[in-house]
C-alpha cells in the first residue's frame, strides 16, 4: 500500500482507536462494484460493541 494509505490507517488507529481495512480492487476490475453484505454487517457489529462499553 502507499504513504497515503498507511497514515490513515495508522491515524484511524492511534485517533479514532478505529481499525480501518482498505480493500483493493482486482488486477483489471474497472468500476464500481457493491461490497458483499458481510461487510455491513461486520462494520455494525464493531460499532455496536464500541458504544456498548
Amino acid at each position: 500500500m502507499g504513504d497515503t494509505t498507511d497514515m490513515l490507517v495508522g491515524r484511524c488507529a492511534t485517533v479514532l482507536n478505529l481499525m480501518l481495512t482498505v480493500i483493493r480492487r482486482s488486477n483489471g476490475q474497472t468500476g464500481f462494484v457493491v461490497l458483499p453484505e458481510r461487510w455491513i454487517v461486520e462494520r455494525r457489529a464493531v460499532i455496536s460493541r464500541q458504544f456498548s462499553d
